[in-house]
């Protein structure tokens, strides 16, 4: 999960770099323009979506970990 999850994040990378030289900046909110800024605007919103749930997996596997040590120190 750890390495899938990581290519997925590249791949957000690689797809919201390539929309963004698809975007003509002299008229960026019109025809093929306008689909490349959604798509940047998307490819950050996942890449930052696969941040978060990177970093709640992390602290769902510390708080398990101090709970399980907690019972242990209890016994």
């Amino acid at each position: 999960m750890k390495i899938l999850l990581q290519i997925f994040m590249v791949i957000a990378l690689i797809m919201a770099g390539f929309n963004l030289f698809q975007i003509d900046w002299e008229l960026p909110f019109e025809g093929k323009s306008m689909v490349a800024v959604i798509g940047v605007v998307a490819s950050l919103s996942a890449f930052l979506l696969f941040i978060n749930f990177k970093n709640f997996k992390k602290n769902i596997r510390e708080n398990q970990k101090s709970i399980v040590m907690s019972f242990r120190s209890r016994d």
